[in-house]
């Protein structure tokens, strides 16, 4: 968060984001415990994931779990965000779920994310470009 101070000191400054938000009442969490912000059954699913750039996207565009940037650079950053696409739909998770499975928090948030996207719930309202989808999924 404070990058002069750290170069100061000679630290390498840290990443620097500042927790997360989402809607606890989303359909995406029916199956994983949360609040609007980041708590103790995150810690090990965003420790070390590195949430995607949506800076191209709309201003009214929201991810379901956004990260906040550190006020330096002010990215929009998303953790997990969905998008129609073609005549379909598309859910994006930057959280590295497959490799977390012994933690029993990440295959809680991997049932939720699976029965979201099978439910009839899963009807994403917005839009990112296939342009930008491009740009900001390697």
């Amino acid at each position: 968060m404070f990058k002069r101070g750290a170069l100061r000191r000679g630290m390498e400054p840290a990443p620097g984001s500042l927790g997360f938000i989402c809607d606890p009442a989303s359909p995406l969490f029916e199956h994983f415990p949360t609040e609007f912000h980041s708590n103790w059954q995150w810690w090990h699913l965003v420790k070390n994931c590195k949430p995607v750039i949506l800076d191209e996207t709309a201003a009214d565009y929201k991810p379901l779990v956004q990260t906040i940037d550190n006020f330096d650079r002010n990215h929009k950053l998303g953790m997990i965000f969905e998008t129609k696409y073609g005549k379909g739909s598309a859910l994006i998770c930057a959280i590295d779920l497959l490799n977390l499975q012994d933690k029993p928090e990440a295959r809680q948030l991997y049932y939720s994310m699976l029965s979201y996207v099978n439910s009839d719930k899963f009807a994403p309202q917005k839009e990112i470009s296939k342009e930008i989808l491009k740009k900001i999924i390697p």
